[in-house]
């Protein structure tokens, strides 16, 4: 993934969606041991940069070169991302990894891809994660206010409207993938109604 120094100490997109609790994660929180929580968030960190950086490598030069400790699951969401670039080859990936700030709001956010399809422009994000006991991986309702505030950011910074965001979850414990889309209503509406709220409680909370 690209450097992101922002020389800022805005908060990110990531950090401000952090804000919301999962029951799921809480309760997970609550049985697990905290070195086991670091061992395994350090391990799905460290899994989801390999995987961007093989992605962004592949959609700059053609190849997915694979530099990881993980290499299993690294394997298996780039086959899984395979899948997904030859059964969606209508949409033409193009620009990659993109660090923006918002001198607006005040946040920071990184865009996976930009691409086209026909004469619009899309917005992807890419999810790595494992299926469970499902078929495909699960799509949350935290890409899609992520996604909102990173379709925001090419508006503002690059004065480039996105069409449609596509959130692409590709699982890394077997070939499979998941996608959501979004068009510029559902866009707008996650963003204005619940991300800008999170930047409220969030301005709110650190800065009495």
């Amino acid at each position: 993934m690209a450097k992101k120094d922002y020389q800022n100490n805005y908060p990110s997109v990531t950090q401000l969606i952090s804000q919301l609790a999962s029951p799921g994660l809480m309760y997970w929180f609550k049985v697990t041991s905290l070195a086991e929580i670091n061992r395994i968030s350090l391990k799905g960190k460290q899994i989801g940069s390999d995987i961007h950086l093989a992605i962004e490598n592949f959609i700059v030069t053609g190849k997915a070169k694979i530099e990881t400790n993980y290499a299993k699951e690294v394997i298996n969401a780039l086959n899984s991302f395979m899948l997904f670039r030859k059964e969606r080859a209508d949409i033409v990936l193009e620009k990659s990894e993109m660090p923006l700030t918002s001198v607006k709001h005040l946040f920071n956010g990184q865009i996976d891809c930009i691409a086209k399809k026909n004469n619009e422009i899309w917005l992807l994000d890419w999810k790595s994660q494992d299926c469970k006991d499902k078929n495909k991986p699960t799509i949350y309702n935290e890409a899609k206010i992520q996604t909102s505030a990173y379709a925001y950011l090419m508006k503002e910074c690059k004065e480039i409207v996105i069409d449609k965001v596509l959130i692409v979850a590709i699982a890394k414990n077997k070939i499979a993938y998941n996608t959501y889309e979004m068009e510029k209503e559902e866009i707008n509406g996650w963003f204005n109604e619940v991300f800008l709220s999170l930047l409220k409680i969030y301005n709110y909370s650190n800065n009495k």
